[in-house]
């Protein structure tokens, strides 16, 4: 059981809200609930109210292997690239430092 439920200032109010959720999903359906559930997020952040942040799951890639295209860049230039950029950043830092030290 979570801190925030084990401290339940009002377990009755509590309670109270959960079936009416109950009675809304059972009633006008799990969309309405949905809707409702919605506003009522949408009103408590205007309100300031800190709300979790939605869940999130790993990517998990839905595509075969065997379904993937090729792959469209060119390695080697990218390699080449990459290596030109860190030694720019290197030449980049080493320039300033003697600017520093004199």
């Amino acid at each position: 059981m979570s801190e925030i439920l084990k401290n339940d200032v009002d377990p009755i109010e509590t309670q109270d809200w959960l079936q009416s959720l109950d009675s809304l999903i059972r009633e006008e359906g799990v969309e309405r609930a949905q809707y409702i559930i919605e506003q009522v997020i949408g009103q408590a952040r205007t309100n300031g109210v800190s709300l979790p942040t939605g869940v999130t799951t790993d990517y998990v890639n839905t595509i075969p292997v065997s379904e993937q295209p090729a792959y469209p860049g060119n390695h080697e230039i990218e390699r080449r690239i990459r290596s030109a950029v860190r030694w720019n950043a290197i030449a980049m830092v080493l320039r300033s430092q003697k600017k520093i030290s004199t």
